[in-house]
């Protein structure tokens, strides 16, 4: 498989995830694939919000206003399958 950073199409990214073979019997059974990908979740959205607040601090002390409109789902598509992500 090549080592991509952005895939740009659906058929791009079907053909990843099958490579990736996340439906193994092998790998990730059970409890494990949800408790993982909730931990990731986790993980993310806080760097996102630490992110976030880290640039609105930074703008309202430059005097520009909050320009954020409220939060948002993002999926990010991982070997654990789909994992959503609120910012």
């Amino acid at each position: 498989m090549k080592c991509k950073m952005m895939i740009t199409s659906l058929p791009e990214a079907m053909e990843m995830f099958k490579e990736m073979n996340i439906l193994s019997e092998n790998e990730w059974t059970g409890d494990y694939r949800q408790f993982a990908k909730d931990a990731i979740a986790s993980f993310l959205t806080s760097r996102m919000n630490d992110k976030v607040g880290c640039h609105l601090a930074q703008t309202e002390a430059k005097g520009i206003p909050d320009r954020r409109y409220g939060p948002y789902l993002r999926h990010l598509l991982t070997e654990l399958g789909d994992v959503v992500l609120w910012s």
